[in-house]
């Protein structure tokens, strides 16, 4: 991060508390909201003990349009409203304002296109809010929370956007449940992180934080009641479910937040923990605290918010993040409840009561399934002050790697042939595409599901392509991004089937399968990455969201490089969907397909040093929404042009080709024409991405990237109109998302 981004308001619905007044006053004496499960979907769970939030009291702060949306909307809405009072009420101007969600889970209430559409739920919050900046849902399970905060503030140091709500939300359900029982994973009481360690128990919640800059704080008048300082993304490159004993890669995420803050390990006052309360967990986190600090261990506490609320997954990281601001404004390190005081001395859990303190830093640490791991840096607020750190040069960002897998064939030379000549290339499935070889070792390879088995071909052939050999220190600087719509859809509606049988049905590893930042860990643990990791939703925008935000991490001197993946698969949930947007007389869908696309971003230090080439640079990547129609995109195209336009406000000369996001719907066409009609690109020329790859979602907006790239090297010539003789300078790919968000992505020539 450059500068600290102000905390101005926080909200929290959880069983501790529907507000952070009452979350703080039964947090600061020890006293825990963890009893038996009362929920019908839990009774044939024997000792049950959960954080459960109690809907009867929420209903007097309820507005009408809350009584009719589903439930993780209804808490979401009234932590927002808490953090805005907060704040002052309003987010000013809708366009300069964004939301980033952090979420494990589908609704528990919905269908299964419900279950898997998980960004809808941060569509309808945008609405509710006018949100219409940056808008992201970031699915890195028990990380995402965290992980959104730091997105957030990304997005507002990028001058994406002036203000941002971060948080996330997650609720109790049945199949969570059992998947955690079938791992043995959970508490028969109430949870004593860091000393009985006998388990986890489940919670439920939403949390908020209003974000925006010190100087834009301050200039109006509004108190910051702490400071976001850093943040820092690693992988554990381990396991599936179980985290990396050794601890290397959560020490990783502390050290990268540290260094994103300017801050050093001495300055640290106390270390918020993910706290779970797992054997596995509690004795890995007292690793990395030793790691970390050293002899100090025993002088900066760690304390567990979990013993208070359960373990609210997707939420976590944000119901913690309130935890921390409150023990900042207010002066008080928070306890861990439940602890025995007599269960050793090797670190100090300020047991039952909180104690005291003025704090100065704060570290709040998460990790997650997949072995994603977070960290946020926490600061007490100096008013007006707001120092710049200075960021290691990058230079250029350049595309030297390109994995494709998908109805045009596998790799490169296949694809250009079928852009080539669209009339006589073979279509292939993708699972006669992923029968021609093992992409990781046979014992890894066998127990993925296809999803994950097209993230690790794709990851594998971008690496051949960029001609990169991953020696140890280039796979710690090396990331991983996923986008996706709908991640390993069929493996999630299997296994919420199983999970609605009998309780000994579910099967251990087709659980840890559900979560949709899976196919990320895999792809790190088979090749051994361990750098900056996470996973977004929300359709073909959120692949040009995902290179924005690989683009900023390697701009802060996160990363050396980042493969940024754009995966779907065909599912039925296609089918809701289809049905819906050919609703219109007019329009003709394009057939849903399945693909995966990678793309290797490097920096162009890290580019030089080990002698490679690239196709094209990357000159700019943006993102924005509107508010228009859950399932339609506003045919007069005024905030797709203006995403458009902020994308090419950095040239001066014209766009040569269009790589767009069209798919049949005639108000998507409508809604592209006025935005390259803004952007005097009217006349570039156009190569429809869907034509060859069909409806992709994701993957889709990955493959217009890649064919941008490869129309600006010049693999494309011979199927582009102007033929050969037309040097192609800059090329523009384009994505939109069901919801309103749209993405505009510029290339230029390396």
């Amino acid at each position: 991060m450059t500068k600290p981004i102000a905390v101005t308001g926080i909200g929290v619905v959880c069983a501790a508390g529907n507000d952070a007044e009452s979350l703080w006053a039964r947090i600061i004496v020890g006293d825990s909201a963890i009893g038996r499960a009362s929920a019908p979907m839990l009774s044939d769970f024997p000792d049950a003990y959960v954080g459960e939030v109690d809907d009867r009291e929420l209903v007097d702060r309820m507005e009408q349009e809350d009584l009719a949306a589903s439930r993780e909307v209804r808490l979401s809405s009234l932590a927002i409203r808490e953090c805005l009072s907060a704040h002052g009420g309003s987010v000013g101007d809708g366009k300069r304002a964004g939301l980033v969600l952090g979420r494990c889970q589908g609704q528990v209430d919905g269908g299964p296109a419900d279950q898997i559409w998980m960004h809808a739920t941060a569509d309808v919050l945008a609405g509710r809010f006018d949100l219409r900046g940056p808008r992201l849902t970031i699915s890195t399970a028990c990380a995402a929370g965290g992980n959104a905060i730091g997105e957030a503030c990304d997005r507002i140091i990028a001058g994406e956007a002036d203000i941002m709500l971060a948080g996330g939300v997650d609720l109790l359900q049945r199949g969570t449940y059992a998947g955690f029982n079938a791992l043995r994973s959970l508490d028969r009481r109430p949870c004593a992180p860091y000393t009985r360690s006998s388990g986890l128990n489940l919670g439920e919640g939403a949390a908020f934080l209003v974000l925006e800059t010190v100087e834009r704080a301050v200039a109006a008048g509004r108190r910051p009641l702490a400071t976001v300082l850093g943040y820092g993304l690693s992988a554990d490159a381990y396991h599936a479910t179980a985290p990396d004993p050794t601890g290397r890669g959560a020490v990783l995420a502390v050290q990268r937040a540290l260094a994103a803050a300017s801050i050093k390990s001495d300055d640290v006052t106390y270390v918020n923990g993910h706290g779970t309360g797992t054997p596995a967990n509690d004795s890995t986190e007292r690793r990395v605290m030793r790691a970390i600090f050293g002899e100090r261990v025993r002088e900066v506490p760690i304390t567990g918010t979990k013993s208070f609320v359960g373990h609210t997954l997707g939420a976590a990281g944000a119901v913690e993040a309130v935890v921390t601001v409150l023990s900042i404004d207010r002066g008080a390190i928070p306890p861990t409840a439940n602890a025995d005081e007599a269960a050793g001395d090797d670190i100090d859990v300020v047991p039952n009561v909180a104690r005291p303190a003025p704090i100065d830093v704060v570290v709040s640490n998460n990790y997650a399934f997949g072995g994603n791991n977070v960290s946020v840096v926490f600061g007490r607020p100096t008013a007006g002050e707001a120092a710049v750190a200075d960021l290691p040069p990058t230079g250029e960002i350049y595309l030297s790697g390109l994995g494709l897998v998908g109805a045009p064939g596998l790799g490169v030379d296949e694809w250009v042939e079928a852009v080539s000549n669209p009339t006589g290339a073979a279509r292939t499935t993708m699972k006669e595409l992923l029968d021609r070889r093992n992409f990781a070792p046979a014992n890894k390879w066998r127990h993925m599901n296809s999803f994950t088995r097209a993230c690790m071909a794709a990851t594998r052939l971008c690496l051949e392509d960029s001609g990169l050999t991953l020696e140890r220190e280039a796979r710690e600087g090396t990331g991983v991004l996923v986008a996706t719509m709908a991640g390993p859809a069929a493996t999630m509606l299997s296994a919420e089937e199983l999970s609605q049988g009998d309780t000994d049905s579910v099967n251990v590893h087709q659980f840890a399968n559900t979560v949709l930042n899976a196919p990320a860990g895999a792809v790190c643990e088979v090749l051994g990455l361990r750098g900056p990791t996470t996973t977004l939703l929300g359709g073909g925008a959120a692949a040009i969201s995902a290179i924005a935000t690989a683009a900023q991490v390697l701009r802060t001197g996160a990363a050396e490089r980042i493969i940024v993946l754009g995966c779907d698969e065909q599912g039925r949930f296609f089918e809701d969907i289809q049905r819906i947007v050919g609703s219109s007389p007019d329009s003709t869908p394009i057939p849903d397909s399945s693909a995966c696309v990678a793309v290797l971003l490097e920096t162009e230090a890290a580019l030089r040093e080990r002698g490679g080439t690239a196709y094209a640079k990357l000159v700019d990547a943006r993102q924005g929404s509107d508010t228009f129609h859950a399932f339609r995109h506003d045919p007069a195209g005024e905030r797709f042009a203006e995403v458009v336009g902020e994308c090419t406000a950095r040239i001066d000369s014209s766009i040569d080709v269009v790589v767009s996001a069209r798919n049949g719907d005639p108000d998507l066409a409508a809604a592209e024409s006025v935005a390259l009609d803004t952007a005097g690109a009217t006349a570039a020329q156009q190569l429809a991405v869907k034509q060859f790859t069909g409806e992709c979602e994701a993957a889709s907006g990955m493959a217009a990237v890649a064919l941008a790239a490869l129309a600006v090297s010049g693999r494309l010539a011979s199927s582009l109109p102007a033929g050969d003789d037309a040097p192609v300078r800059h090329a523009l790919a384009t994505a939109a998302s069901f919801g309103g968000v749209y993405g505009a992505c510029l290339i230029g020539a390396a």
